[in-house]
């Protein structure tokens, strides 16, 4: 019921823009959005020739490195770019979804009542006040916990901390009349029983037990699309009737990384390489990274079977996963643009084949091959 209030609350809001505007609920099962990490600088062009006008999402996920932030002022932290740029997203209408990411970087998490967990919380009200709190629609209590935690501190000293910080986003929310829902993630790839720790079952099960939490994030980065379905029979297990999943980050990484080494394909050598080579793939994109020729790129794509094969994962992904109502997914969101990885080598994993626009291996912020076309495609809210 608490849950259905704030949603009420939303369509409200989003009811009183306009009466020119078709009134949509504020929250929809099954949408796509766009996913930019810690990359804010991405979210500053919001015009009609902007990659986020262009892709066409109405949802925009990011997260915050908050170990970075600790000690500054609310004033630095509102002025700070990535912050300030998700802050101005929510005047232009869209959906906003913001990850706070718990590095420790050596550091165990403080415990009760001690000055470095109460700077954990300081540092979590001035982020959530600068990103613009009041407009969010979802705060996920983590990001990767278990990829930003050293092994060391993965134990129930983290479960205590992730636990408490939750309850003080919540405690935040309600003191200040704040509608913004609580997820509690990202859980890495949960397909695989190794990432199934007691850490992460007892914070699913905390997740589980308040009735203020949403649900749960899922990252997946994976080989091969069935396993989507292992890790949507796994979280929807670990979760009440009333709660669903968003998944903020997800790729096939882990199938382009298997062909790193992998030999450039003969059409591709005979058109870029007439007299031979003997470079493989992962070397092959590092001349792409040098050269940053858009034609090329697509060459690439189009010439490699193992990349052509996988065009319309993210279609294939939506239909026979996301799409389905008893995976109660609410919201996915994929990579906005390509990075740059000039040191990329054989054991690299392979994110330089994301994003909806590419950017390292093209001559500016171009349509990539692969996604965008099937994005346009796709819900978005």
């Amino acid at each position: 019921m608490e849950k259905l209030h704030r949603r009420l609350a939303k369509l409200i809001c989003t009811s009183a823009i306009g009466a020119f505007l078709t009134v949509v609920p504020a929250y929809a099962d099954k949408a796509v959005g766009v996913n930019v990490n810690g990359l804010g600088d991405q979210l500053e062009d919001l015009s009609v020739n902007g990659m986020l006008a262009r892709s066409g999402t109405v949802w925009v996920r990011m997260f915050v490195d908050m170990s970075k932030l600790r000690g500054k002022s609310q004033t630095e932290i509102s002025n700070d770019e990535s912050i300030s740029n998700f802050n101005a997203l929510h005047s232009q209408g869209y959906k906003t979804i913001l990850n706070l990411k718990w590095a420790t970087n050596g550091r165990d998490f403080p415990g009760p009542n001690t000055q470095g967990r109460l700077d954990d919380f300081d540092v979590m009200r001035k982020v959530l006040i600068g990103a613009g709190a009041a407009n969010i629609d979802i705060v996920v209590v983590g990001n990767e916990p278990f990829r930003e935690t050293d092994g060391a501190f993965r134990d129930q000293d983290m479960t205590d901390w992730y636990e408490r910080m939750a309850s003080e986003i919540n405690n935040f929310r309600n003191n200040n009349n704040y509608n913004y829902d609580i997820y509690m993630g990202s859980f890495n790839n949960v397909y695989k029983t190794s990432e199934r720790t007691t850490v992460l079952a007892d914070l699913m099960q905390f997740a589980k037990n308040k009735s203020w939490i949403a649900g749960i994030d899922l990252h997946t980065h994976h080989e091969m699309i069935e396993e989507w379905q292992e890790t949507l029979n796994y979280a929807k297990n670990q979760i009440r009737n009333d709660q669903d999943i968003i998944v903020t980050e997800f790729s096939l990484m882990r199938w382009y990384k298997s062909k790193n080494s992998n030999n450039l394909s003969n059409s591709y050598k005979s058109k870029y390489y007439p007299n031979g080579t003997s470079n493989k793939v992962w070397q092959e994109l590092v001349q792409l990274q040098n050269v940053q020729e858009t034609n090329r790129w697509y060459d690439f794509n189009a010439m490699h079977g193992f990349v052509s094969s996988r065009k319309h994962y993210l279609r294939n992904v939506h239909r026979d996963y996301f799409n389905l109502s008893a995976n109660r997914v609410r919201v996915a969101t994929f990579a906005l643009r390509q990075n740059p990885f000039p040191n990329y080598s054989s054991n690299s994993d392979a994110w330089i084949y994301n994003g909806l626009f590419c950017f390292s291996t093209c001559s500016g912020e171009d349509d990539s091959y692969q996604w965008l076309a099937d994005f346009n495609g796709l819900p978005k809210q």
